[in-house]
């Protein structure tokens, strides 16, 4: 999910999905040209498992979200 989104932030979305029964544990990995620390720091205190900043590869996403996904 980006920080910056139409409609809400990442962040807020991020949080929405925290609250929701079900889904709240569902993984969730932050994709975005926000470098900023703070903001980093809000994304990992909201919830986010993981924070990957754009530019980035696609081994690099990759290799994240398997880190989050179960074996069958």
């Amino acid at each position: 999910m980006d920080i910056n989104m139409p409609g809400m932030t990442g962040l807020e979305a991020l949080q929405r999905i925290r609250k929701i029964s079900g889904i709240e544990h569902m993984p969730v990995v932050m994709l975005t040209s926000v470098t900023g620390a703070d903001t980093v720091v809000q994304a990992l205190e909201a919830g986010a498992d993981d924070y990957v900043v754009k530019p980035f590869s696609a081994i690099v996403v990759q290799d994240r979200i398997k880190k989050y996904m179960t074996k069958a």
